[in-house]
């Protein structure tokens, strides 16, 4: 794809003002700022907290955005994809994202860490005359709801928890800010993420497998019949 077509089609993404708007730089620089400035209150209120503060990135920049294009399906759709590294919250989320992942599989008994785990749920299944069907979800990312998320979180992290390095409250704040703390830029134009995810935050895919995990465990069961093994 040359340059030309490529700018085309993610000025055709990003013309989805429902998920993306534009914004002025300096909303970006104080955003950052005021960011890093509340999670050093946070982070500072705990032993184990300041032991993070070296994530704090002094001179943050914006994500910059890309994306691959999806030569598999027809119009050759983009997927676009945010490299956060030097940004605000990057090495912060990359690090509550470690925490999180432990919780994979604690809602849904179908999270498969690998394509190894798949094979040993199905070692005992007869598999003569059934089908494997898969289930995608469309730009998935971008369409889970942060709120929703951190509901989520409320529900499953435990009031005593003792693997955070801040109080319940104080890390789910830090979570939030982190995938609220959405700006990225293409070209010359800086742009927020105005609902979801990001593509490229280390706390998108622990979050999109939590609330899956959740969609698995409640309203998918109604379109699942008794007969069959959902993996």
């Amino acid at each position: 794809m040359d340059n030309s077509a490529y700018t085309d089609k993610m000025g055709e993404l990003l013309a989805d003002r429902d998920t993306y708007t534009v914004v002025e730089e300096a909303e970006v620089k104080k955003t950052s700022g005021d960011f890093n400035k509340q999670r050093r209150i946070i982070l500072g209120k705990t032993e184990k907290g300041k032991k993070l503060l070296h994530l704090i990135c002094s001179y943050p920049r914006p994500a910059m955005l890309s994306a691959l294009s999806k030569t598999h399906k027809p119009g050759i759709p983009m997927r676009p994809i945010t490299s956060g590294i030097g940004s605000a919250p990057h090495q912060l989320a990359g690090r509550l994202a470690k925490i999180l992942s432990v919780k994979l599989g604690a809602i849904s008994k179908a999270h498969l860490k690998h394509s190894g785990n798949l094979k040993m749920n199905i070692n005992d299944i007869i598999v003569k005359n059934k089908k494997l069907p898969s289930l995608d979800v469309k730009f998935l990312f971008t369409k889970v709801s942060t709120d929703n998320v951190i509901f989520l979180l409320h529900e499953i992290i435990s009031d005593n928890e003792t693997d955070l390095p801040v109080p319940k409250n104080d890390f789910l704040k830090l979570v939030e800010m982190c995938i609220n703390l959405n700006y990225f830029k293409f070209h010359d134009t800086f742009y927020k993420q105005s609902f979801g995810m990001a593509m490229g935050s280390p706390l998108s895919a622990v979050l999109a497998n939590l609330f899956m995990e959740l969609l698995e465990s409640g309203p998918y069961k109604r379109f699942i019949p008794n007969t069959a093994k959902w993996l």
